[in-house]
């Protein structure tokens, strides 16, 4: 006899519009963790820092999942190159490696790269796979990808520290942020060529640069900063009420997201804007914590976002709608992520029932087991956005 549960689930795939599931906010357990950092490997893969010294790889068309090793620590940070072929991480143990994606392998270990521990780590390729930098000690240290030797450091300016940096798309340039002024570095002259006060947006999170090259973006504790290429100003993007976290421009240019957080306020929200006017023309709201990053798939179609709250939500960019949740649950060093719709179809692992609540139209469901229908019926919710 079919479980009854799973034969509700199964046809919500037919009469979704029709269905609400709610689920309680996870607590903090042995299964799960906040997530810290998330990012697209490809265009149906996305890899996150778990709980443990891995970085672990959930495929949204098989709903599969794997992983990967080298790190002793717990990752703090990871980037992909580019062209998705190598990979990049740093652990809070301050070791930074280098992997070889096709072979799976470390290629280069740094250990303990530099002196003291590194605040708030973050890595960059630059556009041409060639070279990746990684911030430590205020500035930005820069490596060769052919043979993993140092190449360069990015200085800062007097009485300043480099937070994060962003290249621009030839690759001779970088925008530098740091705790009040921003500047443009030429890597070529090795000079700053150009610096900007910021204080008013306080100690900056990241930059990003549009993709015609002709705008910078730069967000920080107070608040987002919209400049021209050479830093003049352009508009004060106003609309978050909490500490502006990662910021992202669509492929296409066309728009701007955001997304906010912090333990002082209220604001968990992603929001899209206009670079054009300056103006927010949305907020997506679902997570119920700080959200830590946002990300594009490499074609655009698809929008993830990672959260104190232990979830990883994944968004279309087609009509800015949620099209999934995840809650990556890892027990006995296995991956075990549980996937839910805002339509009500659920997929996953037994044991969530047993320290989460889920209600289908207010009815609380007490357990469930994976079947073919659900698993089918996620991934066709993807499949269908992309």
């Amino acid at each position: 006899m079919k479980n009854p549960v799973l034969v509700i689930l199964a046809t919500l795939a037919l009469n979704a519009s029709a269905q609400t599931l709610e689920v309680s906010p996870i607590i903090e357990n042995e299964f799960s963790s906040r997530i810290f950092y998330a990012r697209f490997l490809d265009n149906k893969t996305i890899a996150f820092s778990g709980p443990d010294s891995s970085i672990r790889l959930i495929n949204l068309s098989k709903l599969s999942t794997n992983k990967i090793d080298g790190l002793k620590g717990k990752p703090d940070a990871f980037a992909f190159s580019p062209n998705r072929k190598y990979m990049v991480a740093t652990s809070i143990d301050n070791e930074a490696k280098y992997w070889d994606l096709k072979l799976g392998k470390v290629k280069y270990s740094y250990g303990e790269y530099a002196p003291g521990y590194v605040n708030s780590k973050v890595i960059r390729f630059s556009p041409d796979n060639s070279r990746f930098a990684i911030n430590w000690n205020c500035d930005f240290a820069v490596w060769k990808s052919a043979d993993g030797k140092a190449a360069d450091t990015i200085k800062t300016p007097e009485n300043e520290c480099a937070n994060v940096i962003a290249w621009s798309k030839d690759g001779k340039k970088m925008y530098v942020g740091g705790n009040s002024h921003i500047w443009i570095y030429d890597i070529q002259t090795n000079k700053i060529t150009a610096t900007k006060n910021i204080e008013k947006i306080s100690v900056v999170n990241d930059i990003e640069i549009s993709p015609d090259q002709l705008q910078v973006v730069v967000c920080g504790r107070e608040g987002m900063l919209l400049l021209n290429a050479d830093l003049s100003d352009k508009f004060e993007l106003k609309g978050h009420t909490g500490w502006i976290n990662d910021i992202a421009f669509s492929k296409d240019g066309k728009f701007l997201y955001s997304c906010a957080g912090t333990m002082f306020g209220k604001d968990r929200s992603i929001k899209i804007w206009d670079p054009a006017t300056g103006q927010c023309i949305r907020t997506m709201e679902s997570h119920t914590d700080n959200v830590n990053c946002i990300d594009f798939s490499p074609d655009g179609k698809f929008l993830l976002s990672a959260s104190d709250d232990k979830t990883i939500k994944i968004w279309s960019t087609k009509n800015q709608s949620l099209l999934c949740t995840i809650v990556p649950i890892i027990t006995n060093a296995e991956l075990y992520p549980v996937f839910y719709t805002p339509a009500g179809i659920f997929y996953g692992y037994d044991d969530f029932f047993s320290w989460a609540t889920v209600k289908l139209d207010g009815k609380e469901i007490t357990s469930a087991s994976t079947s073919k229908e659900t698993k089918a019926a996620i991934i066709k919710a993807f499949e269908q956005a992309d």
